[in-house]
């Protein structure tokens, strides 16, 4: 009985596809580190979210008012004056003191609107200037702002009107060349005073309109 060799053919041709699994294997791994690395070493590190500042009533009072005080001097009526006055001294108070102050400020806050009223027609300009500045508005309680002139802005339409005089009125100081009204697709109306401008413009079908108003009347 003859001895069979050994098949060592089959293993020289095995080994090569061996070794050369084993180094694609190697290529792949050494391909991934190399284009996993560029990515970890992009990534930024997240810091924690800052923690929320707890907000002091009066400290916040105190900044409204240092905004009033900041807001650019203008020539104002007593009654302006007056309200000015008044509101800084309400910011700063505390809660008792601000309970018994609503009365005067209520009574100040009319007298104010109604200077505001007349500036609209006499000096529109001056009305839009002296107006309590939104800052201020918005730290006031809503019984004194709801006796207040209100803040416009709006987009609507601002007819002109030319007027002609009527006989022996052709000089009279009081005779308007010209009368404006604002007018909103909801069917509001006001009665346009303009400075600037405005006093240029004809007539618009929708523009933005900034200002402030009382009642029907409104300063542009």
């Amino acid at each position: 009985m003859k001895l069979r060799k050994p098949k060592s053919v089959t293993l020289k041709k095995t080994l090569p596809w061996i070794l050369l699994i084993a180094l694609t294997a190697g290529i792949w791994n050494w391909r991934s580190a190399d284009s996993v690395a560029p990515m970890v070493s992009q990534q930024e590190s997240v810091s924690a979210p800052p923690v929320a500042k707890v907000v002091d009533a009066p400290v916040v009072a105190a900044q409204a008012a240092a905004a009033l005080a900041s807001v650019e001097p203008r020539p104002v009526v007593a009654e302006v004056a007056d309200f000015r006055d008044w509101a800084k001294s309400y910011l700063v108070a505390s809660e008792t003191e601000k309970a018994a102050m609503l009365k005067q400020g209520k009574a100040l806050a009319v007298a104010h609107t109604q200077r505001i009223a007349e500036l609209i027609r006499l000096d529109p300009e001056q009305a839009i200037a002296n107006a309590v500045p939104m800052v201020i508005r918005q730290d006031l309680p809503p019984s004194i702002v709801e006796l207040l002139e209100d803040r416009v802005n709006i987009k609507a339409s601002l007819t002109v009107n030319g007027n002609e005089p009527l006989p022996g009125q052709e000089n009279s100081p009081d005779f308007k060349p010209y009368t404006r009204v604002v007018s909103t697709a909801e069917g509001d109306h006001w009665n346009a005073y303009v400075y600037g401008k405005r006093g240029q413009q004809r007539s618009l079908s929708a523009t933005y309109i900034n200002g402030v108003s009382v009642g029907y009347d409104m300063a542009v």
